[in-house]
């Protein structure tokens, strides 16, 4: 256990070097990431906590923040051989999480008086109703703590996109730059204890189950019942979408969470880009406010994003309008209409 975490005193504020110092060893390797959202622009880097915590480096950060960009550490140690933050390059589950993004503060409370939890190790306050949660663990692989969060995320009410082990989350101490108005993002020291699985009461069971069923598709020629990870990602961005999240938080959170990805960027801008014009155009959304919608957001920043907008909408229009007329020519037999309508009245 990192010294520093036995002398806090629960329920005080940390410094980005404290809660460093709390929360790893001085000789863990962990990615730092630095994000500018209207430059779009992303640095990662790589080092030991004992460095991040330096003042070289807490002075680059600072120096970062003041110019507009959001400061991000990663929430578990990577190999210290890899320069990236892909699964395979987690070493050790350190912390498990949830970022609660909407209803955030009856979320809090109702993970704060359940029986199924923990006591929460840290309370991250994100932004004015914002927060993320955080318990330091040991003893969990990596399906584990992934399985853990998406169950507690489904239970509790945060963002199932950060549940992957490989997660940046705020760092506290620096300034929230996603507003016009910069949010001092402060951490609370709730609990010194380190968890194991069997202290999480929540049903993996039942949630492993759900997650099947809802991910499960016809298998047709040439398709896999296995779901890809991209596959995944497309069926996030359209659930979100339908629940009014932006583009704009919809590609910051795909980058982040993509880190595998050769240009995390690129795949996150043309995921989204593409999924919002399939949702929008399905919907009857006005094509020129799809056009002005997507050209905010070129895969490549070197692309004419209207140019790119343009052809997206309109071999979108070509791919709805043929799968419209394919379902005129081959209706679904009544007995199938059917059982559909009855699935979706039982209880």
């Amino acid at each position: 256990m990192p010294a520093l975490a036995q002398n806090l005193s629960e329920g005080r504020r940390l410094t980005p070097e404290e809660y460093i110092k709390a929360n790893y060893e001085p000789r863990d390797h962990l990615a730092v990431l630095i994000h500018h959202r209207t430059k779009n622009d992303t640095v990662q880097r790589v080092n030991t906590a004992e460095a991040i915590a330096s003042s070289k480096w807490q002075g680059w950060l600072r120096h970062a923040n003041a110019n507009g960009y959001d400061v991000y550490i990663s929430q578990n140690t990577i190999n210290a051989a890899s320069p990236h933050r892909r699964k395979q390059d987690v070493e050790a589950i350190r912390h498990i999480y949830l970022d609660l993004d909407q209803d955030g503060d009856r979320a809090l409370k109702a993970i704060e008086t359940t029986m199924k939890l923990p006591r929460p190790s840290f309370v991250i306050d994100t932004s004015l109703g914002k927060h993320q949660v955080i318990w330091r663990v040991e003893g969990m692989s990596q399906a584990d703590a992934e399985n853990l969060m998406r169950a507690m995320a489904r239970e509790f009410g945060g963002d199932p996109a950060a549940t992957d082990s490989t997660r940046v989350l705020r760092l506290p101490g620096f300034y929230n730059k996603k507003y016009e108005a910069p949010y001092r993002i402060e951490a609370r020291h709730e609990s010194s204890q380190v968890y194991r699985l069997a202290d999480f009461k929540v049903s993996l069971e039942t949630i492993q189950s759900q997650e099947t069923t809802a991910d499960r598709r016809p298998a047709g020629k040439g398709s896999s019942t296995k779901n890809t990870h991209s596959e995944r990602d497309w069926r996030w961005v359209m659930r979100q979408l339908r629940q009014g999240e932006s583009t704009d938080n919809l590609v910051r959170k795909l980058e982040q969470s993509r880190q595998d990805k050769p240009d995390p960027g690129y795949y996150a801008r043309l995921t989204v880009t593409r999924a919002y014009a399939r949702y929008a155009l399905s919907r009857g959304i006005d094509p020129q406010e799809v056009i002005r919608t997507i050209s905010a957001h070129p895969p490549r920043n070197t692309d004419d994003g209207e140019a790119y907008a343009r052809k997206t909408v309109s071999e979108t229009q070509r791919l709805i309008s043929s799968q419209r007329t394919q379902a005129q020519a081959h209706p679904e037999p009544l007995q199938g209409n059917a059982q559909r309508l009855a699935l979706r009245m039982t209880p």
